[in-house]
């Protein structure tokens, strides 16, 4: 049987299924592959590192940090993991 936590919400408290952390992370991975072949795209036509460096930190680390103080509650639970 999956394991279920209650995460902190500004709203009301919602409950998350463990398998729906692993869904999250296998999509959120998936994104992220599709948009470093379009940086390999974008380089291959020419833009420099700087623009490089922006469409990175736009498509890749944004998605990355996006909403990542709500999951850090369960990484906690799951892993362990002490928070910073």
């Amino acid at each position: 049987m999956p394991r279920i936590f209650r995460l902190p919400s500004v709203f009301a408290p919602r409950l998350v299924n463990a398998s729906t952390f692993d869904l999250h992370v296998t999509e959120l991975l998936k994104q992220c592959s599709q948009r470093i072949y379009l940086l390999r795209l974008l380089y291959s036509q020419g833009l420099s590192n700087d623009q490089l460096k922006t469409v990175f930190v736009g498509l890749i680390i944004s998605r990355l940090l996006y909403a990542l103080p709500v999951w850090e509650c369960l990484l906690v639970k799951l892993v362990g993991l002490m928070p910073f």
